[in-house]
């Protein structure tokens, strides 16, 4: 976090120029600063960390499981909700024929 500052106030600033005047102010605090600043960095050490996953890309045998794309979930676990609409439509005889008519023509 101070590094960031003394580059933001002297923008141009080379990496060896940073850490001495990050070196010069280490120095500069006084001892029960500097504990707390230790105590601080323990802490964060004794965490446990999590395990990482192990990377196989180096074994030729080696492939990954494939996922698929889609989910398909058993059909325990799906409630459907059924909606249906009552539509009514009046249909005679010439109807019914000009639709297959064109129909016929759109699939020729």
């Amino acid at each position: 976090m101070a590094n960031v500052m003394i580059i933001q106030q002297t923008p141009g600033i080379t990496f060896t120029a940073v850490a001495a005047e990050l070196a010069s102010r280490w120095r500069d605090l006084q001892e029960h600063e500097q504990k707390m600043y230790d105590d601080k960095a323990k802490d964060k050490q004794e965490k446990p960390k999590l395990p990482k996953m192990p990377v196989k890309l180096k074994d030729p045998i080696y492939r990954p499981n494939l996922v698929s794309i889609r989910y398909n979930p058993s059909s325990s676990e799906v409630k459907v909700k059924k909606i249906v609409k009552n539509t009514t439509v009046e249909l005679t005889i010439d109807k019914l024929k000009t639709s297959l008519d064109k129909r016929c023509l759109y699939v020729k």
